[in-house]
């Protein structure tokens, strides 16, 4: 009974407040704001109000209603919308630099810097193996080894296409609760020990800008390049 009553009063306090907004709404619409008719308005109908933030001299908005399929141009010849809205700044080029970060397969857009299978080692020991386990073979997240034969479960070894997808990854979303903390080196490194552990390089290799392009992934012939000419719009 009792929840049966908290509940009803629930209903009845949010359909009071339905009510009493629905109030406000028609008293502003009975006494609200007059039709701009002055020469720097609109005709007789229209209410318009500067944009906050802009000042006296700001964009003039109209409340008229303009259908969504008219170009922005048009908005903006008819004042609908403001030429900007006063936020953010044009990025710099160090801006940008900071983002401009993917890597391709071919290996453009890899950093200067290396790395190793004991540095990889050291380094997933303290930031990755409390997720993916302490040798790679999953933990709260995905699996990350695997051998290299297929024989065993999706992994870095048995499903990634190209080496440098993996050091792009690991650069721009790992850890998972700091992603982008790694340094260039550290990812190299991770790189490196990934793919030992897959059996994909010797132990003793070093992962570099040079090296990492070349090294053949077992899962890049699980993949077909989408080449259908009926489908290109689509791209």
């Amino acid at each position: 009974m009792r929840v049966r009553i908290a509940v009803r009063t629930r209903y009845l306090s949010l359909a009071a407040l339905t009510i009493w907004m629905g109030g406000i709404g028609c008293a502003q619409g009975a006494d609200g704001p007059a039709p701009d008719s002055s020469p720097g308005g609109d005709q007789a109908g229209r209410v318009t109000h500067n944009v906050p933030g802009f000042g006296g001299d700001g964009p003039v908005i109209s409340t008229d209603a303009v259908p969504p399929h008219v170009s922005l141009e048009t908005r903006l010849a008819s004042r609908t919308v403001p030429l900007r809205f006063g936020y953010g700044r044009p990025a710099t080029p160090p801006d940008i630099l900071v983002w401009d970060i993917d890597v391709g397969p071919d290996g453009a857009g890899l950093p200067e810097g290396s790395g190793t299978v004991d540095e990889g080692g050291a380094t997933y020991a303290v930031k990755c193996a409390h997720c993916h386990g302490p040798e790679g073979e999953g933990g709260v997240n995905d699996r990350l080894v695997a051998a290299a034969d297929g024989s065993g479960p999706r992994a870095i070894g048995t499903y990634w296409p190209y080496a440098t997808t993996l050091f792009d990854y690991v650069r721009r979303a790992m850890p998972y609760d700091r992603p982008g903390s790694l340094t260039d080196d550290e990812v190299y490194d991770l790189t490196a020990w990934l793919l030992y552990r897959n059996g994909l390089i010797a132990e003793d290799q070093l992962v570099d800008q040079g090296s990492l392009p070349g090294i053949a992934m077992p899962g890049l012939s699980l993949f077909v390049p989408d080449d259908r000419e009926a489908y290109r719009h689509v791209r």
